[in-house]
C-alpha cells in the first residue's frame, strides 16, 4: 500500500455533510414549529409530534457518527489500531435502531398530516391510512428485531464468536430495505385519485400532485 492511500483522509467530507444533513433537519424542524406558533388556523397536530420526534433519533444517530469519526472513521484501516477498529461493528449495531426510527417516523407525519387534509374526501382514505400506519410500525418493529437478533448469539453482531450464525448481509438489507421502499410507494400513491379528481385543469393538477411528490420526497 503506498503511502497516499494509507494516509488518505476522507474525514472533512464526512464532517461536512453530517453537519448539512443535521442542519437540514433541525431548521426544517424549527420552521415547523414557527408557523405552528405563530398560526392562528392550525392546530398542533400528530404529523407535527411525530416530524418533531424524528429530530432526537436523527441527533442522536448524527452523534454517533461523530464519535466513529473521532475514533478514525474516513481514515485507512491501515492506519488505525485493532480496538479502533473494533468498535465499528458496534457503533453500527447501535445505530441502525436509530435509522429505522429516522425512517419511519417520517412515515407516520405524512400519514397523521393525510388525515388531517384528507379525512373527508373518499371513504376509502381513513381505513388506507390506518392500515399502512400499522404496516410502518409493524416494520419498525421488525426491523429492530431483526437487527436484534440477526446473529446467534446476539454479541456475534459486533464481534467474532466462534460457531455463530448470522443472515448474510444482503438477504438482511434486502429483507428491509425493499419493504420499506415499498411503503414508500405506496404513501406517495395515496392522495394521488383523490388530487386526480379534484375539479382543476389538467396543468394544475399535475402541478400539484408533483408538489406532493417532491414535498415526500
Amino acid at each position: 500500500m503506498s503511502s497516499a492511500e494509507s494516509d488518505g483522509n476522507r474525514q472533512p467530507g464526512l464532517i461536512a455533510l453530517c453537519v448539512v444533513m443535521l442542519t437540514l433537519a433541525v431548521v426544517s424542524v424549527a420552521l415547523r414549529c414557527w408557523s405552528i406558533w405563530g398560526s392562528r388556523t392550525h392546530k398542533f397536530g400528530y404529523d407535527d409530534a411525530f416530524a418533531i420526534l424524528t429530530l432526537p433519533f436523527i441527533i442522536a444517530e448524527s452523534a454517533l457518527i461523530f464519535y466513529w469519526i473521532s475514533l478514525g472513521l474516513g481514515r485507512h484501516s491501515a492506519t488505525l489500531p485493532i480496538s479502533t477498529q473494533l468498535a465499528g461493528p458496534k457503533i453500527i449495531f447501535a445505530a441502525a435502531y436509530l435509522y429505522d426510527a429516522c425512517i419511519t417516523l417520517p412515515k407516520l407525519s405524512v400519514l397523521c398530516f393525510y388525515h388531517r387534509v384528507l379525512k373527508r374526501g373518499a371513504t376509502w382514505v381513513r381505513p388506507t391510512l390506518w392500515a399502512v400506519g400499522t404496516l410502518c410500525a409493524s416494520w419498525l418493529i421488525g426491523s429492530w428485531l431483526a437487527t436484534t437478533f440477526q446473529c446467534t448469539p446476539i454479541h456475534a453482531s459486533w464481534q467474532a464468536v466462534p460457531d455463530s450464525k448470522c443472515f448474510t448481509q444482503w438477504k438482511f438489507f434486502t429483507g428491509t430495505a425493499a419493504p420499506s421502499a415499498v411503503l414508500d410507494l405506496v404513501i406517495l400513491l395515496i392522495p394521488m385519485p383523490l388530487l386526480w379528481s379534484l375539479h382543476l385543469t389538467k396543468g394544475k393538477r399535475l402541478l400539484l400532485i408533483g408538489l406532493f411528490i417532491c414535498g415526500y420526497s
